[in-house]
């Protein structure tokens, strides 16, 4: 490493850093320098609702879905929702989704309890959707 780049590396701010990569048959490996590194994907679903901003790992979303809904092809398309709308989830729109596929409100709360959702939450969006979707079940 050259005396500039040594120079460079302590000068880095936080947030920032060097990535050096070398190649089997390169005579130079090939060093690049990030400025601000400014968040990273860590696979997050959002689950959104009034005040409430629920962060939940890729891990334990996939984990509490196998468990809660057992239906292969239901799971897949919830899994499809989810993608579609970028891992964001508005509670509302996420309990007419689960409703209109056919889960019992019994089972839609217990999976969101399961997610982390407060009592109060679900009882608001199930209400909620009810009321859009002239849902009375």
């Amino acid at each position: 490493m050259g005396e500039e780049e040594a120079k460079r590396i302590a000068n880095l701010s936080i947030g920032s850093c060097i990535i050096q990569t070398s190649l089997k048959f390169a005579s130079n490996p090939s060093r690049t320098f990030i400025r601000i590194v400014d968040g990273i994907d860590l696979g997050l679903y959002v689950i959104e609702g009034g005040k409430m901003k629920l962060k939940i790992s890729d891990k334990e979303f996939i984990k509490t879905t196998e468990k809660c809904v057992r239906d292969g092809s239901l799971r897949a398309k919830l899994m499809a929702f989810a993608g579609a709308n970028s891992k964001k989830l508005e509670l509302v729109s996420f309990v007419s989704f689960l409703r209109n596929e056919g889960l019992s409100r019994g089972e839609v709360v217990g999976y969101l309890r399961m997610l982390g959702v407060t009592d109060m939450d679900i009882l608001h969006a199930c209400n909620e959707g009810a009321v859009k979707h002239g849902d009375s079940r």
